[in-house]
């Protein structure tokens, strides 16, 4: 949202996708710097799509690709933070 002090335009709030990327990271820090300058809020988000599981899953494998997924995503969002100084 931007909103207009004393004639300058500011931003109140960023939302910033956060992927892992290395053009994500540029992303995140960009977001950061621009959230720093203007002393807005600065929110990240991830978005994966639901794992496809074959048809004849084993439902045995389902925890185990579940804990590593979930490790994944862990690790990205303290890299994101890692970005931009947050605490992870």
């Amino acid at each position: 949202m931007r909103v207009v002090i004393g004639g300058l335009e500011m931003y109140r709030d960023l939302l910033v996708h956060v992927d892992g990327s290395e053009s994500g990271r540029r992303r995140v820090q960009f977001a950061a710097d621009l959230a720093g300058s203007t002393g807005a809020r600065l929110s990240g988000i991830h978005v994966t799509p639901p794992p496809e599981v074959p048809p004849l899953y084993k439902p045995t494998r389902v925890e185990e690709v579940a804990a590593h997924l979930s490790s994944q995503l862990a690790l990205q969002a303290a890299e994101a933070a890692a970005v931009i100084g947050a605490p992870g």
